[in-house]
């Protein structure tokens, strides 16, 4: 993990290396991209993408399940349905339970209010 300070704080930052940022210094981590949706009239759960994830990666109408290996993130897209929102962090969980890492940090996001740590470039 590096640390570093924004341009207008004095206050130290810590860069955990999600979507490498302007201030990150490492090399990005393989990260798994896995969509949660029932567009299909049935809960569906299914990797999409492996390596290098970008917004254009993320569908408005799904959940996302970002898999940084030291962590979990759950995006949740503004046109997800009711059941899909519900079953987010079962799901979550459940991908979890079958990793060698069954208790890493999971950050639940929706679109529009990501979090630095959840900026993609």
């Amino acid at each position: 993990m590096q640390t570093y300070k924004e341009e207008d704080n004095e206050q130290l930052q810590h860069d955990v290396h999600f979507w490498i940022g302007k201030y990150s210094s490492q090399v990005p981590l393989k990260k798994d991209n896995l969509k949660l949706s029932d567009a299909s009239g049935k809960m569906q759960f299914s990797e999409v993408k492996t390596g290098s994830i970008s917004e254009g990666d993320l569908d408005t109408k799904d959940v996302f399940i970002v898999d940084t290996k030291p962590g979990l993130f759950v995006w949740i897209g503004k046109g997800t349905s009711t059941d899909e929102k519900k079953n987010a962090l079962a799901y979550a969980h459940n991908y979890l339970q079958n990793t060698s890492y069954p208790f890493a940090p999971v950050s639940c996001i929706k679109e529009g209010q990501e979090s630095k740590t959840f900026k993609i470039h």
